[in-house]
């Protein structure tokens, strides 16, 4: 596997993004990647570039002269994606993204990492938005580095919802190695570049506070050569870099500054290092980002002082001694230097046994980020590839047309297509189930060797009317269809192969086509569940989801039924329901007896002092695995489903399903999980708890989702479509 990757960075110049270009490349390279890296800038300085020049799986890619603009840049890639087979193309930032999306070949293979998110979103611009919603438009994979920053992407940008992947920071291993601690006075560290926000002014004088509040002798190693300038203090990195050069002139202060250095200096700076400096402006509490020195301090067992955010106390625990606030001074820094140093003493502890003893804080902030080290980076990242990427050197491509009005049970067949280098993927999108570019169509069928119709509706009846000898017809029949006019105009002699998504309705498809018989498979519904597996947020074991409720039957009133139901036990417990409502469909809502029945279905919540607040409906988004954080069950009330695609994602998330007996659903979901009526809903609900039998029940739905996996079903697909 060969990776292509530009980091819209000058690798001259050491801060936070150069160091991240560098420790990819290392990350890919061990993990058995081969990786061509396209500089930005010419070398001036080994300091960092020299560390890659010895990896034999690394290949630099030089400009000559000047350094590449983001159109430059991309026009370089394309041209190393022409001359080599490269599997995936990894940049990083906005405006290099941007350019790259334009080009097609680039588009269809290109990873792309924007970390200048415009955030929060009130200080967004409708061109920052329309710029990551067109990188994550036509990109093939979007990259976060957090939780929160995938959350955000996806909310920011629908279009990357199903494509977002987690690239934390990468922590060198050799940090997980090394400490030296020596005697001698308190050895503090900052490393990183000169910023206002990273509070680097303050931070000179702490070696001094130190001794005069707490009496600490400490000494403050101060790596990194890069000054920022600041736009609304136009003279802060003059003053920076003048108070630092007359802090180390004076020697009483204490603070030696190293300059720019390269990785392996930083690491051993920081194994001999006792706590690392990660103080932060209020401004950057919300950040999107963990800070990788943070992380490499925690690898050398140094530890790190960090701004108390959640983020921070999701990674180093609630009773961690080594947050500060935003809003500190530089006397209260040293405090929490003193706090941190302090002896261990054995003192009550809540959650053990009195005179239990505090944790050995190097090692815990160790075990800590174990996570982000490179060897779990890279067996993640290769993971991701191997998903996405399939390598057959097939000489030739199959010519595949999809025909579809509506795409959205195809999402992970439609990806693992476009990450095949055996496929060639055309799309004949009709604007309706009726209504299509007949030019179009007539053009496309020319052109393929396989048709593949998703809905065996109008668009089956044209295309097995026009088919040319030699061309392969398959289409998913999704159950509706049976009921439509247009059967008659099917010529089914056309049709190769009919795919349907469950035992029970093959069997109810040849009952109503038995022309069919022999042509008809079963291939599930299917799933990424690796995009579902993200932690659950706030108070989701009491956090009912709904997804659709038009038709009607879909059945909202049981889900309101079971709500009641569980509200006599425990008041805690709510619905949210997420879909569009039914005035959104006019075919639906012009129908007096559908109508009635939804607005019967609304007074009630109205009227019930409990389900006016205990009921919410929110609208539909692409983000279903950003949604489903906060969901602990998963509700199925439907009287007919073919496959409910939103309860096997909801297990794939960890939510609990509660599905209704109806034809069919004990076969897909395990009749364990069926329910005959509200009662023996909450009755299941109200048995699980919310303590370890509702984890457990929560880790079993994501086990047996497992099942869904798109990789699980590829030789069924290959089959179906003659690949």
């Amino acid at each position: 596997m060969r990776i292509l990757l530009y980091g819209d960075v000058n690798l001259n110049i050491i801060d936070g993004s150069s160091v991240w270009l560098v420790s990819l490349a290392h990350t890919l390279a061990r993990a058995g990647i081969s990786v061509e890296v396209q500089l930005k800038a010419p070398i001036e300085k080994m300091t960092l570039v020299g560390s890659l020049t010895g990896e034999k799986a690394i290949t630099l890619h030089e400009p000559a002269g000047e350094q590449l603009s983001a159109q430059k840049a991309a026009a370089r890639l394309a041209e190393i994606v022409e001359s080599t087979p490269i599997d995936a193309v990894i940049v990083r930032g906005r405006q290099a993204c941007l350019a790259a999306v334009e080009n097609p070949h680039l588009a269809e293979k290109l990873w792309a990492y924007i970390t200048d998110l415009p955030h929060p979103l009130t200080k967004a611009t409708s061109v920052d938005i329309e710029q990551v919603r067109s990188v994550a438009l036509k990109a093939r994979r979007m990259f976060a580095q957090t939780e929160a920053a995938r959350g955000y992407l996806e909310a920011l940008a629908p279009e990357a919802a199903g494509k977002t992947l987690l690239l934390p920071p990468m922590v060198s291993d050799e940090f997980f190695t090394t400490s030296v601690r020596e005697p001698g006075p308190l050895r503090l560290i900052y490393s990183g570049k000169f910023a206002r926000a990273w509070r680097t002014l303050e931070l000179l004088s702490l070696p001094t506070v130190l001794k005069q509040r707490h009496g600490i002798d400490a000494t403050l190693d101060v790596l990194g050569s890069k000054f920022q300038h600041d736009r609304e203090h136009p003279g802060w990195a003059k003053q920076m870099e003048e108070e630092l050069k007359r802090a180390v002139a004076d020697s009483s202060s204490n603070v030696i500054w190293h300059g720019g250095v390269s990785r392996e200096e930083a690491m051993r700076f920081a194994a001999r290092a006792d706590i690392g400096i990660g103080w932060r402006t209020i401004d950057l509490d919300d950040s999107l980002e963990i800070s990788t020195k943070a992380l490499e301090y925690a690898a050398s067992g140094t530890l790190p002082i960090v701004n108390d955010t959640a983020d921070h106390r999701s990674l180093f625990g609630d009773n961690y001694p080594g947050y500060v606030t935003s809003n500190a001074t530089v006397e209260d820094l040293a405090d929490t230097v003193a706090a941190l140093c302090g002896p261990q003493q054995p003192k009550p502890s809540e959650n053990g046994p009195a005179g239990a003893v505090e944790p050995d804080w190097p090692k815990a902030v160790r075990d800590a980020v174990s996570y982000f080290s490179m060897a779990t980076a890279g067996e993640r990242l290769r993971g991701y590839l191997e998903r996405s990427v399939t390598i057959t050197g097939a000489a030739n491509k199959t010519k595949l047309l999809i025909v579809t009005h509506d795409p959205k049970f195809l999402g992970e067949v439609v990806d693992w297509l476009q990450g095949r280098d055996d496929v060639d993927l055309r799309f004949d999108t009709w604007k309706t189930l009726h209504d299509h570019d007949a030019t179009q169509s007539k053009e496309l069928l020319g052109w393929a060797d396989t048709v593949f119709c998703e809905w065996a509706g109008p668009n089956l009846a044209y295309y097995s009317q026009n088919k040319r000898p030699g061309t392969r017809l398959i289409t998913r029949l999704h159950g509706f269809e049976l009921r439509g006019p247009w059967l008659s105009k099917i010529n089914f002699d056309a049709i190769d192969e009919c795919v349907t998504v469950s035992d029970f309705y093959a069997e109810k498809i040849a009952q109503a086509l038995p022309d069919l018989r022999g042509r008809i498979h079963t291939i599930s519904n299917v799933i990424d569940p690796a995009d579902f597996n993200r932690p659950k947020l706030g108070d989701y074991a009491h956090t009912l989801g709904m997804v659709g409720i038009v038709g009607y039957g879909k059945r909202l009133d049981r889900a309101l039924d079971t709500l009641e139901e569980l509200h006599a036990h425990d008041p805690n417990y709510r619905l949210i329901v997420r879909g569009r409502m039914p005035w959104g469909y006019p075919w639906e809502w012009k129908d007096p007896l559908q109508r009635q029945l939804y607005l019967d279905t609304f007074e009630r919540i109205r009227r019930s002092p409990y389900l006016r607040n205990a009921v919410a409906f929110e609208p539909f988004g692409a983000d279903m695995a950003s949604w489903l954080r906060r969901i602990g069950i998963i509700l199925s009330p439907s009287t007919h489903e073919t496959f409910h695609l939103a309860c096997a994602e909801g297990m794939a998330s960890g939510a609990v399903p509660i599905v209704w007996e109806r034809p069919g659903s004990a076969d897909i979901f395990g009749s364990d999980v069926i329910v005959n009526d509200a009662h023996q809903a909450a009755k299941n609900i109200l048995a699980l708890g919310t303590g370890a039998k509702f984890t457990q029940a929560g880790r079993a739905a994501k086990e047996r989702a497992q099942q869904w996996d798109y990789l699980d079903h590829v030789a069924e697909w290959e089959s179906a479509l003659g690949l």
